[in-house]
């Protein structure tokens, strides 16, 4: 019996030693240590490998490989995973995807016993972030004394969320300081005042990250806010603003005028103030204010830029029933202004209240039906015509010694037409006088195509004596010190010399890249309306040559102070943008103090001598602006 009791004991010993071995090998055979799971892939990475194709490699702790297999997941943007996307044995995968896409293409791997069917837990995912899906213009700003909020735009779909990593100062970065889910676009953050810091984030899945966007801000006292702009009379600019910080020692004011570089700190005022008056000494012009917040060396951002005009407004109109060519008001024509209509003729405007117009429109008693300019002198009225019915260009001289000496306006029913006489010799000429200009006995028009031509109207009988061809297309001409100074268009500006009127003779041209619209003289210069190049100022005695952009079509131009004053200003029409105020003081140095924007197309601009008004016609009527007090 202890024979047979030891059999069986050692029979049993063998047993077990028998399954043991068995499990081991097992054991062996299998890529998994256990059954739960817990050995997934590991150092899983992603690259591209040429355009359109990227490859995955991962590692995975096992006994022997040829018993184990891999499924690979992927996620595109933000659908769901594909499982299994692929099955592989090796421990690397390739795949072909859009390289340049703003998805995110995220991959996730598993381990397959293919002998016990058991798996592994996924291993940590990974993506593949084209430089489209980067995140972009990482914006820092400060909302109020104490925060900060910093924003950015999400331009990939599927990153599993953003990072942020912060900096303050010449310290270390604090990697991963924030972490946001996907789709966050900012975040508020406190503000440490006056010390610089940095932040740079970026999106990830698992591991993988786009790469990081910097940026960097220096906190401090929050800008001043709803800068308010008000006029308590004619000289003075007030200004209001709230205070929106603490502690503060004051504001500094900046201030521009026109097109003039900014005054920086032009005023400064102490802290808890909110407002203050700044006082004008300009005739008029466009000026703007910004502020800021200061303590000690540390300054706060600027607020918003306020801006208002000082006597640059519209304060009176007459709509004509034609289409304005040019508006004429001299020193002597006593408040009247008067408009070359086209084909409704000559109007006459009462201005003496600028706001309250009373208009009188001639279309019939004489006149073409195309009156392109008019120049008064001696109660006389000077207009060109032309006609539709292909016939030359015409002189008419108008009396106006029943309208000029009396307020208020008492109209004639007809106009009193003196004298008349072609513009040319040849009948058969059908040229367009577009403006005339009288000095001494004779009447000088830029007669379009036929350059300029030259009238004697010292008589009873006008009569021309005189033509000088200048090339282009002649727009205006103005005459001083027996100079004709032609603007031609194309051609440019055309000097004719007219000491002798009946043999003009083209004395110099200054050629042009634009379009040479209106012309001036003043202490030996030449100021030129020039089309697309706005303001174009010649210096007679060094052909030197400057511009200022009005941004359109410069059309027509007026020069305070034109033989009898001096003002230091030119104003000029800009069919595209409106009334431009330029000041000449130094005229090698001119700027634009300010400027208005018109409704409709302005064409013409004319001035009283130390006037504060202009005069400026447009495609419906005639406008009066107010530019100085």
């Amino acid at each position: 019996m202890k024979s047979m009791k030891k059999i069986i004991c050692f029979n049993l010993i063998l047993a077990a030693i028998a399954i043991l071995i068995t499990s081991l090998i097992t054991s062996c055979d299998s890529k998994l240590v256990s059954i739960d799971g817990s050995n997934p892939p590991y150092d899983l990475n992603i690259e591209k490998t040429a355009e359109g194709e990227i490859k995955l490699t991962w590692k995975f702790n096992a006994v022997a490989d040829d018993t184990i297999s891999y499924t690979v997941d992927k996620r595109i943007g933000t659908s769901f995973w594909i499982t299994p996307y692929a099955i592989t044995e090796n421990k690397f995968f390739t795949d072909y995807i859009p390289t340049n896409d703003t998805l995110v293409y995220a991959y996730r791997v598993q381990a397959v016993n293919s002998t016990t069917s058991e798996t592994s837990e996924y291993s940590q995912p990974v993506a593949y972030f084209s430089e489209y899906t980067y995140p972009q213009n990482l914006i820092i700003n400060q909302i109020s004394q104490e925060q900060l909020e910093i924003t950015w735009q999400d331009k990939s779909i599927g990153e599993e969320g953003f990072a942020v990593d912060k900096k303050i100062g010449t310290g270390n970065w604090q990697n991963r300081y924030r972490v946001f889910p996907a789709n966050t676009t900012s975040f508020v953050d406190p503000a440490d005042l006056y010390q610089q810091v940095y932040y740079r984030i970026y999106a990830f899945v698992g591991d993988s990250r786009t790469d990081k966007l910097e940026a960097d801000y220096l906190p401090s006292l929050p800008a001043p806010s709803d800068l308010e702009l008000q006029q308590p009379d004619e000289t003075k600019i007030k200004l209001l603003w709230t205070d929106n910080s603490e502690g503060e020692d004051g504001f500094m004011i900046d201030r521009k005028v026109g097109e003039l570089d900014w005054i920086v700190d032009y005023a400064q005022v102490s802290g808890n103030i909110t407002s203050w008056i700044d006082n004008i000494d300009f005739p008029c012009g466009v000026f703007s204010y910004r502020i800021r917040a200061f303590e000690g060396q540390f300054i706060s951002l600027y607020s918003e830029e306020a801006t208002t005009s000082v006597f640059l407004n519209e304060v009176g109109s007459w709509e004509t029933s034609g289409e304005p060519a040019e508006v004429f008001i001299s020193q002597e024509t006593n408040w009247y202004s008067f408009v070359a209509d086209k084909y409704y003729g000559f109007t006459i405007i009462d201005c003496v209240n600028p706001s309250e117009l009373i208009g009188m429109n001639y279309n019939e008693g004489g006149l073409p039906d195309r009156t392109q300019s008019v120049f008064v002198r001696d109660n006389l009225a000077y207009i060109t015509t032309s006609s539709g019915l292909d016939e030359h260009g015409q002189l008419f001289i108008v009396d106006l010694e029943p309208v000029i000496p009396f307020h208020p306006f008492d109209p004639p029913d007809v106009l009193w037409i003196v004298g008349y006489c072609p513009i040319t010799a040849n009948e058969e000429d059908t040229f367009i006088p577009y403006d005339i200009y009288l000095d001494g006995d004779h009447a000088y028009v830029a007669d379009g195509e036929n350059g300029l031509c030259v009238i004697y109207i010292a008589s009873s009988n006008p009569y021309f004596i005189a033509n000088c061809q200048t090339g282009g297309t002649a727009r205006n001409v103005f005459v001083k010190n027996d100079k004709a100074y032609v603007a031609s268009k194309s051609a440019g500006l055309v000097v004719v010399n007219v000491t002798d009127p009946y043999n003009p003779a083209v004395e110099k041209t200054y050629p042009t890249t634009g379009s040479t619209m209106d012309v001036s003289e003043r202490d030996g210069f030449l100021y030129l309306a020039d089309g697309e190049n706005g303001l174009k100022i010649i210096n007679t005695f060094t052909d030197e040559t400057s511009y200022i952009n009005t941004g359109g079509f410069a059309v027509s131009i007026y020069v305070q102070g034109q033989d009898r004053y001096q003002e230091d200003h030119v104003y000029l029409i800009d069919k595209e943008n409106g009334l431009y105020v330029i000041d000449i003081s130094d005229p090698e140095n001119p700027y634009i103090l300010g400027s208005l924007a018109m409704d409709n197309e302005p064409i013409s601009i004319s001035k009283f001598f130390y006037s504060s008004y202009v005069f400026i016609a447009d495609n419906s009527g005639m406008r009066i602006v107010q530019i100085a007090p």
